[in-house]
């Protein structure tokens, strides 16, 4: 009965990094649709990629419509791990056409700093 304030201390804990992680996630996810500041919630390899996507899209005469929903279902040792749904999430080309993409509810893997930043982020082509 004396460890339940301290179990209920490392949940909490847990909790609190999960939720930090699922708002910069999804911050990125918001920023990425509007061609924000991604520098802002990523750094490092994370930033180098999406800059690269972002630019891609623009030479490509791509946009997005709809934004992308991370759920981080684990975090520990800066490894988040989750779920993402990109269901409402479409590519439009310059004509006004939808492209394919893998839409649905995909796995994912987010490296993190202490500060809660996003310095690696994998998507998975696998269901979750």
């Amino acid at each position: 009965m004396r460890w339940l304030p301290f179990l209920l201390l490392l949940t909490g804990c847990s909790l609190s990094h999960e939720a930090r992680l699922d708002t910069t996630l999804n911050r990125y996810a918001q920023l990425a649709f509007q061609s924000g500041d991604l520098g802002s919630v990523l750094r490092g390899e994370a930033l180098l990629s999406a800059e690269r996507s972002q630019k891609l899209m623009q030479d490509l005469k791509l946009t997005q419509q709809g934004v992308a929903v991370f759920s981080v279902q684990a975090a520990s040792s800066g490894v988040a791990k989750g779920c993402v749904d990109l269901s409402g999430v479409s590519v439009v080309d310059s004509k006004g056409e939808i492209l394919k993409t893998n839409g649905g509810n995909l796995k994912f893997t987010a490296g993190y700093d202490s500060d809660f930043f996003i310095n690696n982020l994998q998507i998975a082509d696998e269901n979750c």
